[in-house]
C-alpha cells in the first residue's frame, strides 16, 4: 500500500510540474460557440493539474504518468472526440454530457467520480479540458437530442419474462437495427436472419434471398473506432460505461457513441421502437450474472 501511495503521489507531483508549462490564460476563448472567461479557464488548469492531469497528462494526450497499464486507456482529449454524449454524429458534447463523466465517473473503468471538489470546480475543469482540442475552436455544440416519454408501460418482475416493450425491442435489435452487426446476437442465427428479413419486407416490401450476416453471432465483433480496436459490449455480460439506467441508454441508443461505428439511431427509428430498444437492453443488463443469462448464450452459441 505505501509503495501503491509514493507512485500515486509521483505521478500527480510530475503531472503538476508538467501543467506548469503552460502559460495562464489571458484573454477569454470561444469553445464549442460559447466564450469562456480566462479566469475560469485557469481556475480549470489548477483542477485538471490537481485532479486529472495524473492519468490524462497535462497535455491531455491521456499520456499521464498513472496511464501505464490502464484499460480502456484515459481519454486523449486532443482530437476532441468523446463516448458518451447526447448529440448527434459524434458532435461537440454538451456542458452536461462532460460534466455527468466527471461527477459520475465512468463505470467498469479508473475513472472515478470526482465528488470531493469545490463548487465551480468541475465547471472550471470541463471548459479547460475544450482548450486541448482544435474542434472546440471550428465547431459549435449542437443541440442535444430530445428524450420523448417512455410511451411502453411500466412493468415489474422477472428479467426472463417478455413484456411488450421487450418483445418489441428484441424484434427492432435483431431486425431493424441489426445491432449483432457488431454486438452479440440473443438469437440463433435462423432467428435474426427472419427477424432481419421482416423488417426488410416491412420496409422496402421484399427482403434478398440471401442476407450478409457475419460469422459467430454469440461473441462481438471487434471493430475499428477513433479510439483504437474496440469491442462493444455483450449486454449478458459487461457493464455500461456510459451508465445503465432509462436515459443513459436512451442517450447512447438514440445519439449513438461518440468516435464509433454506433449510429445516431433517433434518425432511423421512431421514439416508440427506441425506446423497445431501451426496454430490452435493460433486460439483458438485468439478466447479467444469472443461469438464465448463461443459458441463453449457451443455446445462442451452439445454434450459431
Amino acid at each position: 500500500m505505501r509503495r501503491a501511495s509514493l507512485i500515486l503521489t509521483a505521478g500527480v507531483v510530475a503531472a503538476l510540474l508538467g501543467a506548469c508549462e503552460r502559460k495562464p490564460f489571458k484573454e477569454a476563448l470561444v469553445l464549442g460557440g460559447t466564450r469562456i472567461p480566462a479566469a475560469t479557464l485557469n481556475r480549470g488548469h489548477r483542477v485538471f493539474a490537481q485532479s486529472c492531469a495524473a492519468c490524462h497528462g497535462d497535455r491531455g494526450d491521456g499520456l499521464g504518468t498513472a496511464a501505464a497499464g490502464t484499460f480502456p486507456p484515459p481519454r486523449n482529449f486532443v482530437p476532441g472526440f468523446f463516448k458518451f454524449v447526447s448529440v448527434a454524429d459524434s458532435g461537440l458534447p454538451t456542458d452536461e454530457d462532460l460534466l455527468r463523466s466527471v461527477t459520475r465517473g465512468v463505470p467498469g473503468t479508473r475513472m472515478p467520480p470526482w465528488t470531493g471538489l469545490r463548487p465551480g470546480d468541475h465547471e472550471a475543469a470541463i471548459h479547460y479540458v475544450k482548450t486541448f482540442g482544435e474542434r472546440w475552436r471550428r465547431l459549435k455544440v449542437g443541440p442535444p437530442i430530445a428524450r420523448p416519454a417512455d410511451p411502453w408501460p411500466a412493468a415489474t418482475g422477472p428479467a426472463t419474462v417478455p413484456t411488450a416493450a421487450t418483445t418489441r425491442g428484441d424484434e427492432v435489435y435483431h431486425g431493424a437495427a441489426q445491432c449483432w452487426t457488431c454486438h452479440p446476437a440473443y438469437r440463433t442465427r435462423d432467428e435474426a436472419l427472419a427477424a432481419a428479413r421482416r423488417a426488410l419486407i416491412a420496409k422496402q416490401g421484399s427482403a434478398p434471398a440471401q442476407l450478409k450476416m457475419r460469422g459467430r453471432l454469440h461473441r462481438p465483433e471487434v471493430v475499428d473506432t477513433r479510439y483504437g480496436r474496440l469491442t462493444p459490449p455483450d449486454f449478458l455480460e459487461q457493464a455500461m460505461h456510459g451508465g445503465d439506467d432509462d436515459a443513459d441508454l436512451f442517450r447512447a441508443i438514440a445519439a449513438g457513441i461518440g468516435g464509433t461505428s454506433m449510429p445516431t439511431w433517433a434518425a432511423r427509428l421512431d421514439a416508440r421502437d427506441l425506446w423497445a430498444l431501451v426496454h430490452y437492453v435493460r433486460s439483458l443488463l438485468r439478466m447479467k450474472g444469472t443461469p438464465e443469462a448463461r443459458a441463453l448464450a449457451a443455446r445462442v452459441r451452439e445454434a450459431s
